[in-house]
């Protein structure tokens, strides 16, 4: 029977320990044994725009380089066209329209890879 009341009295000091073991580290400032409040300001206010604002930085990089590629993209693609235009302004009898144009698109992409 003793041995029954010492283990339930271990038992209880040692849960209450943990308990206010828990309560310590759940408070605020690390003396307050409750919670407080859970809805209030935290302690340590978040600044800037967390990962949002990474993810902005990144999403712009891209966007500068898509666009610039679509910039040169589109003056090449003017470019060639005016070059299609020139050459069946000066079209030979003997020459198709259809060779001038597959020509001008072969040649716009050897100097787009190069």
């Amino acid at each position: 029977m003793k041995s029954i009341v010492i283990i339930v009295c271990v038992y209880i000091i040692f849960t209450d320990h943990l308990v206010r073991y828990y309560f310590k580290q759940a408070s605020r400032d690390g003396t307050n044994y409750g919670i407080g409040n859970v809805s209030g300001s935290p302690l340590v206010p978040q600044r800037g725009h967390g990962i949002g604002l990474f993810l902005e930085c990144l999403w712009r990089a891209f966007i500068m380089f898509v666009w610039s590629g679509a910039k040169v993209l589109g003056r090449e693609t003017l470019r060639a066209a005016s070059d299609i235009l020139k050459d069946i302004a000066r079209l030979s009898p003997d020459e198709k329209p259809r060779d001038l144009v597959s020509r001008r698109v072969a040649e716009t992409a050897q100097l787009s890879i190069a």
